[in-house]
């Protein structure tokens, strides 16, 4: 069984209502407490849902806007920022 955190829970939820899912990893990998080939598998699962996944991410910054919210994160030395509608 694979003890998913709250954050996959949501992502789950979201994507059952076809929302725009995106989740962000500060380490290399999702799911880094569980053995290589468990998060292998949940990883390839969720990418095949359409999640997109953002590994070794810091988020910097949330804007909620009337048209969608903007994300602003930051991956190595370079700053990113990505919008959902």
């Amino acid at each position: 069984m694979i003890d998913a955190g709250t954050d996959e829970i949501l992502g789950a939820a979201l994507l059952s209502i076809d929302a725009q899912v995106t989740l962000f990893e500060r380490g290399p990998r999702l799911l880094p407490l569980h053995d290589d080939d468990v998060a292998a598998v949940a990883v390839e699962i969720l990418l095949g849902d359409g999640v997109e996944l953002v590994a070794r991410a810091r988020v910097l910054e949330v804007r909620d806007g009337e048209s969608g919210a903007t994300v602003v994160y930051e991956q190595g030395a370079r700053r990113h920022s990505t919008r959902s509608m």
